[in-house]
């Protein structure tokens, strides 16, 4: 089942120098923490003119996406999803 979150989260990154890309390894909700096994899909996605980019990631048991604001620097979770139908 999908639960819809929209909320601020704090979530630790890799820089890959020679490919430019991050990765989320660790994400911070709650007061827990949650390491990503994961990257299942990346997409960038332009609201007006503020680039967001869109990771769906799996910590192994449940799956999350996650959106990273570049013009305030702000990663929030948008889904939680325990894979199964609603």
């Amino acid at each position: 089942m999908i639960n819809y979150v929209d909320e601020e989260v704090g979530v630790i990154t890799v820089y890959n120098a020679k490919t430019h890309t991050i990765k989320p390894v660790v994400m911070q909700w709650n007061g827990k923490r949650y390491t990503i096994e994961r990257v299942a899909f990346y997409h960038p996605v332009r609201k007006g003119r503020v680039l967001h980019h869109v990771f769906s990631v799996t910590d192994g048991a449940m799956d999350y996406r996650l959106d990273f604001n570049t013009e305030n620097q702000q990663w929030h979770l948008m889904e939680v999803s325990d894979g199964l139908a609603g």
